[in-house]
Protein backbone atom coordinates (compact mmCIF):
# COMPACT_ATOMS: atom_id res chain seq x y z
CA UNK A 1 0.00 0.00 0.00
CA UNK A 2 1.64 3.20 -0.95
CA UNK A 3 -0.68 5.88 0.07
CA UNK A 4 -1.26 7.18 3.69
CA UNK A 5 -3.48 5.95 5.71
CA UNK A 6 -6.44 8.91 5.36
CA UNK A 7 -6.53 8.91 1.55
CA UNK A 8 -9.83 8.26 0.22
CA UNK A 9 -8.84 7.11 -3.07
CA UNK A 10 -5.91 4.52 -1.93
CA UNK A 11 -4.67 5.13 -5.85
CA UNK A 12 -1.50 6.85 -5.87
CA UNK A 13 1.45 4.96 -6.78
CA UNK A 14 3.91 6.06 -4.03
CA UNK A 15 3.57 7.93 -0.30
CA UNK A 16 4.53 11.36 -1.73
CA UNK A 17 2.02 11.67 -4.59
CA UNK A 18 -0.64 10.49 -2.56
CA UNK A 19 1.07 13.70 0.32
CA UNK A 20 0.89 16.35 -2.60
CA UNK A 21 -2.44 15.49 -3.84
CA UNK A 22 -4.06 15.71 -0.35
CA UNK A 23 -2.25 19.45 0.13
CA UNK A 24 0.03 18.21 2.97
CA UNK A 25 2.08 20.81 4.09
CA UNK A 26 5.07 20.57 6.69
CA UNK A 27 6.30 23.86 7.95
CA UNK A 28 9.05 24.80 10.14
CA UNK A 29 8.05 27.41 12.97
CA UNK A 30 11.41 29.14 12.67
CA UNK A 31 13.01 31.63 15.31
CA UNK A 32 10.14 33.45 16.20
CA UNK A 33 8.66 30.68 18.36
CA UNK A 34 12.17 30.22 19.47
CA UNK A 35 12.46 33.83 20.50
CA UNK A 36 8.94 34.57 22.14
CA UNK A 37 9.70 31.36 24.53
CA UNK A 38 12.85 32.96 25.17
CA UNK A 39 11.83 36.21 26.23
CA UNK A 40 8.76 34.26 28.01
CA UNK A 41 11.43 32.15 30.33
CA UNK A 42 13.73 34.99 30.89
CA UNK A 43 11.25 37.24 32.41
CA UNK A 44 10.04 34.35 34.36
CA UNK A 45 13.90 33.78 35.56
CA UNK A 46 14.08 37.48 35.78
CA UNK A 47 11.43 37.64 38.28
CA UNK A 48 12.30 34.27 40.11
CA UNK A 49 16.14 36.08 40.56
CA UNK A 50 14.01 38.90 42.37
CA UNK A 51 12.50 36.04 44.94
CA UNK A 52 9.32 36.35 42.92
CA UNK A 53 6.94 33.39 42.38
CA UNK A 54 5.02 34.21 38.96
CA UNK A 55 1.75 31.93 38.70
CA UNK A 56 3.00 30.71 35.97
CA UNK A 57 5.53 31.25 32.74
CA UNK A 58 3.84 33.03 30.81
CA UNK A 59 5.39 36.80 29.55
CA UNK A 60 2.26 38.80 30.97
CA UNK A 61 2.15 37.05 34.43
CA UNK A 62 6.05 37.47 35.15
CA UNK A 63 5.35 40.87 34.49
CA UNK A 64 2.38 41.35 36.47
CA UNK A 65 4.31 40.00 39.51
CA UNK A 66 7.39 42.32 38.82
CA UNK A 67 5.16 45.14 38.47
CA UNK A 68 3.06 44.21 41.75
CA UNK A 69 5.96 44.24 43.47
CA UNK A 70 7.72 47.24 42.09
CA UNK A 71 10.18 45.62 41.07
Amino acid sequence: MACRSGCPTQDHANWGECARDSGLQVGDLGRGVAATTDRRLNSYAQARGLGLQPPSTKLRDSQLTMRAAGA
